[in-house]
């Protein structure tokens, strides 16, 4: 069994390598969750699968979400 610290390490290296090879046929970024968000959901769930990253700008930039009304 892995260590929570172990964990964590490995969940960042994935996000880094994620975030480093930029947007694919199974690799999505998205600044905000919004419909565009969704619909990519939605195709990935129609398809082969893949990853969205929510709070990522297109060139791979992590800027995050704000949680709650604006």
């Amino acid at each position: 069994m892995t260590s929570d610290s172990a964990m964590s390490k490995d969940r960042r290296e994935r996000l880094d390598r994620l975030l480093a090879e930029g947007e694919s046929e199974t690799v999505e970024f998205k600044e905000s969750l919004d419909r565009e968000a969704l619909e990519t959901v939605a195709a990935f769930a129609n398809t082969r699968g893949g990853t969205l990253l929510i709070g990522v700008q297109d060139d791979g930039t992590a800027r995050g979400i704000t949680v709650g009304k604006v």
